[in-house]
């Protein structure tokens, strides 16, 4: 279609302006210019796109900015499009995309860790999380695993999650309960997945069904609870759950990590689909190794799973600088350091849907094209670097005493 467009540098000074004809391609906008020019702009590069006054303002992650008048009866359908287009592309590189189930428009508060934003949005129920998009473009997701409570008060939703953050969804209009019947129905059948995994994990077929209703709530989606939070619920399935660590092979490396630590905080996750095989069950276990006595070895949290003793992964992180962790010398600040660790790296699995290449991928591996895609989630997400940044190695299963080995010889660097 034909427009106007005005290209702004990010000191606010026009570069390039003129009449062109815009076409909205797979992964970019073309324009050619009336005078024989072409210019192209990747969607992956849009920060944000504004309607003001029938023109739209095209802000770029450079802090250059492209604005486009004279649309005339098509500016309504073109900015659609481009909107569509763009959010397409930004949610499969930040790694939001899965299975989709409904999508709404209302007004929304959104508090966050380290953010605050709110205005017009679109709220887009996923299997495993909820998106919102603000009309600037601006997005984020809530994964249902770190969802703590869900309040609906005079038309308006209240979601909490295990992080801090606080999001109000309100102005649903009519579409208002058939939101929150979507919301719980996916929110819910998790819960019901989870239930129907422990089950087959554990073996215990006449566990308490409130028991395990409770216990669903915190192990939704995935979450690895510590050994206090199921026991506190069900003694029972926590020992089932230990001995079912020998069926699905991790049962030696368990004893083994767990041995090397005073802080007895380890937590276990299960999940259909870990780490991107959406067939099999996997158990996933975070060992904190922490000590007091600074000569042994420790720093670390390590990430080992399973899937019916194939596909077993080892993956170690170091839990806190150095120069802190030298200088802690109590065991209630080690078990408070591996709660807060293993909180967040909950909720930063969860955001990345757990996937393990942009983990342990280096950055000369993402310049590549193969891998190129997690470069724009690496840049985006401070979950994501999170892990990125604490991550030590990883170490392959070919025998126990080559296991062993490299994974005391990157604890030795963790201290």
């Amino acid at each position: 279609m034909d427009l106007k467009f005005a290209l702004i540098d990010d000191d606010g000074i026009k570069k390039m302006e003129g009449e062109a004809e815009a076409t909205l391609r797979k992964n970019k906008v073309h324009f050619k210019t009336k005078k024989g020019e072409t210019l192209e702009f990747k969607y992956k590069n849009m920060e944000g796109i504004e309607e003001k006054d029938h023109n739209l303002d095209i802000d770029f992650f450079n802090k250059t900015s492209l604005s486009l008048s004279n649309l005339g009866y098509k500016f309504k359908g073109f900015s659609e499009r481009l909107r569509a287009k763009r959010n397409k592309k930004i949610l499969k590189l930040l790694l939001m995309e899965e299975g989709f189930k409904d999508r709404f428009e209302g007004e929304f508060g959104y508090i966050g860790v380290d953010r605050e934003l709110k205005g017009d949005g679109e709220f887009r129920i996923y299997e495993t999380g909820l998106v919102v998009i603000h009309s600037s473009g601006e997005l984020f997701r809530i994964p249902y695993g770190d969802i703590t409570e869900v309040n609906e008060e005079e038309y308006t939703i209240e979601i909490k999650t295990g992080i801090g953050e606080k999001l109000d969804l309100k102005k649903l209009g009519r579409a208002h309960k058939k939101f929150i019947d979507e919301f719980r129905e996916a929110f819910s059948q998790l819960s019901e997945n989870i239930q129907s995994e422990l089950r087959e994990l554990s073996k215990l077929s006449d566990i308490d069904a409130y028991e395990l209703s409770e216990i669903s709530k915190l192990m939704r989606d995935g979450r690895a609870v510590s050994e206090r939070e199921i026991k506190d619920l069900s003694s029972n399935l926590w020992r089932a759950l230990m001995n079912s660590l020998d069926d699905v092979g991790l049962e030696w490396e368990y004893n083994f990590l767990t041995s090397l630590s005073e802080v007895d905080e380890t937590s276990i996750g299960v999940k259909r689909g870990l780490m991107g095989d959406l067939t099999k069950q996997y158990v996933w276990l975070l060992v904190p190794i922490l000590n007091t006595d600074k000569e042994k070895l420790g720093n670390a949290v390590v990430m080992e799973s399973s899937s019916n003793g194939t596909g077993k992964a080892t993956y170690i992180f170091r839990a806190m600088e150095k120069s802190v962790y030298a200088e802690t010398d109590s065991l209630s600040e080690l078990k408070k350091t591996a709660q807060e660790f293993i909180k967040k790296m909950n909720r930063a699995m969860m955001d990345i849907n757990f996937r393990r290449e942009p983990i342990y991928l280096n950055d000369d591996k993402l310049e590549k094209k193969r891998y190129r895609k997690y470069k724009f989630a690496v840049q985006r997400m401070p979950s994501l670097r999170f892990l990125r940044q604490n991550y030590l190695g990883r170490v392959f299963h070919r025998s126990k005493d080559q296991w062993k080995q490299e994974v005391e010889d990157i604890l030795v660097e963790a201290c």
